[in-house]
């Protein structure tokens, strides 16, 4: 396990408050990149950003690649921790074209010669419940199968999973984002499932 941990995602890994007018974050120790970083004495880059989704086409998809190597010039070896998803549902997709974006963009990575020293893990988000930002009954039934669909990529790509439907993190008033609390929660699990 590389003790550089960069983790990358959307709003719920960027730990943005949804109870914040100015759309600001939750403080640092309410973040769970940051509160792996604290429990396990890791360096845990957070690189959460609101409205991301899978990057594509593979222009972006590359300059995330170009971004990672960067990192592995410096510190040798990386853990990627990839959580990404729930925008492109919320965009529309289905379940199976969002696994299939995000199986375009860990190829992607793939191809970087620094592949070996990328310790990839693929999260599934947990998924979105009814709420103010969740209407649809599609959105609802999407989510919930999008794990399953992540983990047919990661057992064909070759990298780790972990499935997070079954942790019943607490989310606020929209359906779609953590809590402090639901950030807490969600970092103890990581923790325990990646035995950090």
């Amino acid at each position: 396990m590389s003790e550089i941990i960069v983790c990358y995602g959307d709003s719920n890994t960027y730990g943005f408050d949804p109870t914040s007018f100015f759309g600001d974050r939750y403080p640092k120790n309410s973040r769970w990149p940051e509160i792996i970083g604290q429990e396990t004495g890791f360096n845990v880059m957070n690189a959460g950003a609101n409205g991301r989704e899978v990057p594509y086409p593979k222009s972006r998809a590359n300059a995330v690649r170009e971004c990672v190597e960067r990192h592995i010039k410096i510190f040798g070896q990386l853990g990627v921790w990839i959580m990404l998803g729930v925008n492109d549902l919320l965009s529309g997709r289905t379940a199976a074209e969002t696994a299939k974006r995000m199986e375009g963009f860990i190829d992607v990575l793939k191809s970087s010669e620094y592949w070996p020293k990328m310790d990839i893990c693929l999260i599934s988000p947990p998924p979105v419940q009814y709420g103010a930002w969740v209407d649809s009954e599609r959105v609802y039934n999407e989510s919930r199968k999008l794990e399953p669909a992540y983990a047919a990529v990661a057992e064909n790509i070759g990298i780790s999973f972990i499935g997070t439907g079954g942790w019943n993190i607490q989310v606020a008033f929209d359906g779609v984002h953590f809590t402090e609390e639901g950030h807490r929660m969600f970092a103890e699990k990581l923790i325990s499932e990646k035995i950090l």
